[in-house]
């Protein structure tokens, strides 16, 4: 069976999570996200001119059409990465909140009394 990004089906094998580079990831993804927004912008510009310069025309109702579907891609791209970044933060403090909480019940057990 083939290894998954250097996971095995070894149960000695030990993984281990950095939420640092969760968060990094989240931060990419929030970036990637700003930059294709900030790059739309000009193609609605481009696309509106376009489309008033050829009033009556079959291709300027079809650039209209396609631009209207592809924005709706677009949102939902940017949604994603959103959704994406989101987990990526969240799965971060999780495992920060594991550790921490983990680190206090061996303090714990070291001292019960």
């Amino acid at each position: 069976m083939a290894e998954l990004q250097g996971l095995s089906q070894d149960p000695q094998r030990e993984i281990r999570v950095e939420p640092a580079t969760l968060q990094a990831a989240a931060d990419v993804c929030r970036t990637l996200r700003q930059a294709t927004a900030r790059a739309a912008e000009g193609v609605h510009t481009d696309t509106d001119a376009a489309s008033r310069a050829m009033p009556g025309w079959e291709l300027a109702s079809a650039l209209r059409d396609l631009h209207s579907q592809w924005e709706d891609d677009l949102a939902r791209l940017c949604k994603g990465l959103n959704h994406t970044a989101d987990g990526l933060d969240e799965c971060a403090r999780q495992y920060q909140a594991s550790d921490h909480a983990s680190m206090d019940n061996f303090y714990a057990a070291q001292h019960p009394w």
